[in-house]
């Protein structure tokens, strides 16, 4: 996850898979352990605007909140 740039993963298969739900999705609820914030991997997800919900296990964490600001469930 990084700011102004997305979800992203390291498995492009993944990437591919998770990208083709999000777009056919009615509510997108991201669940990511915190440390996955500002790592960059090789294929992008989404967009970060296209989350509606987030569920993490840092909600306190203030990257987290500036960056999903009244989206954590």
């Amino acid at each position: 996850i990084i700011k102004n740039k997305g979800v992203y993963s390291s498995d492009e298969e993944a990437a591919a898979v998770a990208s083709a739900g999000i777009e056919h999705s009615n509510k997108r609820i991201l669940l990511f352990d915190s440390s996955k914030v500002h790592i960059h991997g090789g294929a992008k997800v989404c967009d970060l605007d296209v989350v509606d919900n987030i569920v993490t296990d840092d909600v306190r964490n203030p990257h987290i909140l500036s960056l999903f600001e009244g989206k954590i469930l």
